[in-house]
């Protein structure tokens, strides 16, 4: 099984799925959050995670940053590697 196919069966029905995912990550592995550039929009991390679905694991990479002036973690991108 390839690791897309994990997420290939997530649709726009599955979306709370996915933000949950996402959301946990953030919280609970804010050591893991792994710090990029820092320019004029803020600092921007990137965060690793499996997901797993009832088609199998892979591991999504999640993008982030925390906006100059600011203190909160806030989402940009993700996919699957």
């Amino acid at each position: 099984m390839n690791e897309c196919d994990v997420l290939a069966g997530l649709t726009a029905a599955d979306s709370d799925t996915l933000r949950q995912a996402l959301l946990d990550a953030a919280t609970n592995r804010q050591e893991e959050l792994h710090p990029t550039d820092a320019d004029e929009f803020g600092q921007h991390y990137v965060l690793d995670f499996e997901l797993t679905t009832a088609a199998g694991s892979a591991i999504v990479r999640s993008a982030w940053i925390v906006l100059a002036g600011q203190d909160l973690l806030r989402l940009t991108s993700c996919y699957v590697l």
